[in-house]
C-alpha cells in the first residue's frame, strides 16, 4: 500500500511542477501545443498510478481485520490527503489559468478537461481508502450507521472529504478508547 501511495505522490508532484513550468513556459511563448505536451505524459503517470491504487486498495480491504492495519491506514491516507493539497491547487490554478486563456484564444479545452480528469482520479484513489475505511469502522460498530454513510459520502467531494476524514478519526478514536476502558472493568 506504501509502494502504490509514493508512486502516485511521485507522479503527482512531478505534474504539479511540470504544469506550473508549463505555465511558465506558455508565458513566454504563447505556444499551447508545448503546455499540453508538457502536462500530458505527468497526467497519464497520474492516473496510471491512482488506477493502481484503486485496485490496491479494494484489493487490501479483507486485510483489515487487526488493528494495528487499521491504524497504519488512518495514518497512511491522512497523509496522503494532506500531501496532495499543493498537487490540487496546482492543477486548479493549471486548469482555471487555461481556462481563463482559452476564453480569449478557445484552445485550451483539452488542458482544462484533462486536469479536472487527472484531479477526479486523485481524488478517487485518496478516498477509496478512506471509504473503506469508514465502512469497516461501520461494520465492525466502531461507527454508526448513519454516520459511516454520510463520511463515507463525503470522502468524494472535494475538500470536504477532508473534513470528514478528520471526523472519522475522532470518531473512530473515541470508539477506541470506549472500547478499551471497557475492556479494563
Amino acid at each position: 500500500m506504501k509502494t502504490c501511495i509514493a508512486v502516485q505522490l511521485i507522479c503527482a508532484y512531478i505534474l504539479l511542477f511540470a504544469s506550473l513550468a508549463a505555465v511558465f513556459i506558455f508565458h513566454e511563448t504563447k505556444d499551447f501545443t508545448l503546455l499540453f505536451l508538457l502536462t500530458w505524459i505527468p497526467q497519464i503517470l497520474v492516473i496510471a498510478a491512482s488506477v493502481l491504487n484503486i485496485v490496491r486498495a479494494l484489493s487490501k480491504r479483507a486485510g483489515l481485520m487487526d488493528d494495528a492495519a487499521v491504524q497504519l491506514w488512518l495514518k497512511t491516507v491522512f497523509c496522503m490527503k494532506l500531501l496532495l493539497i499543493p498537487v490540487f491547487a496546482g492543477n486548479l490554478f493549471l486548469g482555471v489559468y487555461s481556462f481563463a486563456l482559452g476564453m480569449i484564444t478557445g484552445i485550451t479545452f483539452l488542458v482544462t478537461l484533462a486536469a479536472a480528469i487527472v484531479s477526479f482520479f486523485m481524488l478517487l484513489s485518496s478516498s477509496i481508502y478512506s471509504a473503506i475505511l469508514i465502512l469497516h469502522a461501520r461494520k465492525a460498530g466502531a461507527v454508526q450507521d448513519s454516520h459511516g454513510i454520510v463520511l463515507a459520502i463525503t470522502q468524494f467531494i472535494y475538500v470536504i472529504d477532508i473534513i470528514g476524514f478528520i471526523i472519522f478519526r475522532r470518531l473512530l478514536k473515541k470508539a477506541i478508547i470506549s472500547k478499551e476502558a471497557v475492556a479494563t472493568e
